[in-house]
């Protein structure tokens, strides 16, 4: 696997609503048919106390070629791979990826678009194949056009704040936020062929993304 998916993972931080933790965009936990508005599981109080890499637990598919990766790293500047990337430019390296790889054709992420292209990457790999396209769905129904705005504005405001520079480019963050649900999505579902079972972060991690929604 080529190394997007390290950069995505450890892409956000803290930002006002949304709690992030352990490299992940969480938002608060969404009432499930089983719990009403104001009662969530005792386990969703609080997030896992592990820092565990979610690749190391899941062989996820792989979306973008390496070749598109490459590219997006050298118009971001992000090449010298002992330079920790930032929020600011990894979420423009995503965007970027986004665009060369066909998953963003217009201003608005399309579902058609995310699902062709990335049903096409899994075709050689059945269960894969099935998954993703679950997660495309369930992140489209859950993630309006509106819901990734408002997001978005939350962090590019809290970004604009601690920016070092404000000539430096802050990419809009919709793509990065959608890939982000995708992956939590597989995550809840990843395989047991595909699953590291022997660690036991990953299952806690994985039992809490299942309960919660959220990771």
């Amino acid at each position: 696997m080529n190394n997007f998916v390290n950069l995505f993972l450890t892409l956000f931080c803290c930002i006002n609503a949304f709690s992030f933790d352990a490299g992940f965009l969480r938002a608060p936990p969404q009432k499930t048919d089983n719990h009403s508005s104001n009662e969530y599981p005792p386990l969703c109080d609080d997030a896992p106390s592990t820092n565990i890499d979610p690749e190391k637990c899941c062989h996820f598919p792989n979306f973008f070629e390496e070749s598109i990766v490459q590219k997006c790293e050298e118009e971001n500047g992000l090449t010298d791979k002992s330079i920790v990337g930032d929020m600011v430019s990894d979420s423009c390296l995503i965007e970027c990826m986004f665009h060369k790889s066909g998953l963003a054709k217009s201003p608005r992420i399309q579902h058609d678009d995310v699902l062709k292209i990335m049903n096409n990457k899994t075709k050689s790999d059945n269960v894969w194949n099935q998954l993703t396209t679950k997660a495309v769905d369930a992140c489209f129904n859950e993630l309006s056009h509106e819901d990734i705005e408002e997001i978005a504005e939350h962090i590019k405001t809290e970004v604009g704040k601690n920016t070092q520079s404000v000539h430096q480019k802050i990419c809009h963050p919709a793509s990065s936020i959608m890939l982000d649900c995708i992956y939590r999505e597989l995550y809840k579902v990843c395989p047991k062929e595909k699953f590291s079972i022997d660690i036991s972060e990953c299952s806690t991690l994985q039992n809490y993304t299942r309960t919660c929604d959220d990771w």
